[in-house]
């Protein structure tokens, strides 16, 4: 969206909004969908992460051919090559770094990871405070 609104304009401004509005974004629908879908919170943050990581380059592309780049130039190998690449999460890394999604991107990850973590300790200790939980002290 924002190489899309800059039409080849983009600019440090813009990556400092892509550094905190991704982060704001992601976590939102994450929340959203969590609550709407009653869905377990580490389930959709491991999905988020593992298709933000693998599909991150493919969305890298799309919003480069907005400026020229990407896609835009019609060679059909290149999908192929950026399709496979997307099996190596470091392009990941790499393509966030050249598109000004760096920030965003590390932020998003250690948002999800933490999320994941706090939601799995959270499960394990509803589970242990359940009726009928055998009491670890009295074993």
């Amino acid at each position: 969206m924002f190489h899309a609104a800059s039409a080849g304009r983009f600019a440090g401004s813009d990556v400092k909004r892509i550094t905190w509005v991704v982060p704001l974004v992601t976590i939102t629908i994450l929340l959203l969908l969590s609550w709407l879908r009653h869905l377990p919170l580490w389930c959709l943050a491991c999905s988020f992460l593992a298709g933000i990581w693998l599909l991150g380059n493919i969305m890298m592309m799309v919003s480069a051919s907005f400026s020229g780049g990407g896609f835009s130039q019609g060679k059909a190998w290149e999908v192929v090559i950026v399709l496979l690449l997307g099996l190596i999460p470091i392009y990941t890394f790499i393509l966030a770094t050249y598109g000004g999604s760096l920030g965003a991107l590390l932020i998003v990850t250690l948002i999800l990871i933490c999320l994941i973590a706090f939601s799995a300790a959270l499960s394990d200790y509803r589970k242990r405070q359940q009726p009928g939980a055998q009491n670890q002290t009295n074993a």
